[in-house]
């Protein structure tokens, strides 16, 4: 196994995960693209599985928890079928649990393959099982706080995203409460956070808005049958398109708490590894 990391700020360092911290930006541009050359198979399969998945299952219960006759625009109680909205209700939060465990799996194998090691399926779901708990309740909370900010303002709600941006991996590495660990590594740079952060979270909204265009065809479409059909086409659009969201985010997320991390101590891939166990 390869030895990486470096001792000292401006000393080069070929580390697959940790940007040397005199590169700048460039350096943390490199190695997310890095990780999307390496673990870009790994992460969609695991995106697949445990977002896409749920995603065309809520999509389906949904068209099916509420039918409406063509050309009535009216809500008609006698046309929402309450079973099948609980059994939705169930699904959500099975897929929140879902999306936390791939979300884990995706951090080890990020890892796993930084460090040159092969990566299957099955071992990524299984560690990510070992994390997926705490990963949901702590990005549970950071939902709650995303949600509080916006009711306030919007600047509040931009200012929780970022700073819980690093919930997952302080989970996946650290076993450490995520917010806590997460407003301390981000607001210890928070100005360098953001300029790692802001162009992710922008590419990925230019992203969503271009693949995310036809999934709003549904709407216009009337009549229960061909409505149900064209909103099991939108889910099943919207899960295409959360996969390489998905792939995105996880390498900007991974890198940049290596990077914040590594400022605070000397950090390699190689001890990231030991810790995803």
């Amino acid at each position: 196994m390869a030895s990486y990391g470096y001792q000292a700020v401006g000393q080069p360092t070929d580390d697959p995960l940790v940007p040397d911290p005199a590169a700048g930006f460039g350096g943390w541009y490199d190695r997310v693209v890095g990780v999307i050359r390496r673990s870009w198979k790994s992460l969609l399969t695991i995106a697949a599985v445990t977002i896409a998945a749920p995603t065309v299952v809520l999509s389906v219960l949904g068209s099916a928890s509420y039918t409406q006759p063509m050309g009535d625009a009216t809500y008609d109680s006698a046309n929402f079928h309450p079973w099948a909205a609980l059994l939705s209700f169930v699904v959500w939060i099975v897929s929140a649990y879902l999306g936390s465990l791939g979300a884990a799996a995706g951090v080890w194998a990020i890892t796993q393959e930084a460090s040159g090691r092969p990566v299957t399926l099955g071992a990524a779901l299984r560690f990510g099982r070992t994390r997926a708990l705490p990963v949901w309740g702590w990005q549970i909370l950071t939902s709650i706080l995303i949600v509080l900010g916006l009711c306030l303002c919007l600047v509040g709600s931009i200012y929780f995203a970022v700073a819980c941006a690093l919930v997952t991996p302080v989970v996946v590495y650290e076993r450490s409460p995520g917010i806590p660990r997460s407003f301390k590594l981000t607001h210890a740079r928070f100005g360098h956070t953001l300029s790692r952060l802001v162009p992710l979270a922008l590419v990925v909204l230019a992203l969503s808005c271009c693949l995310g265009a036809p999934g709003s065809l549904s709407s216009s479409i009337s009549g229960d049958a061909f409505r149900f059909v064209a909103e099991v086409g939108s889910g099943l659009w919207s899960a295409v398109v959360a996969l390489p969201i998905f792939v995105l985010v996880l390498a900007g997320t991974v890198v940049t708490y290596a990077d914040l991390r590594s400022r605070e101590t000397p950090l390699s891939t190689d001890q990231l590894l030991r810790e995803a166990v």
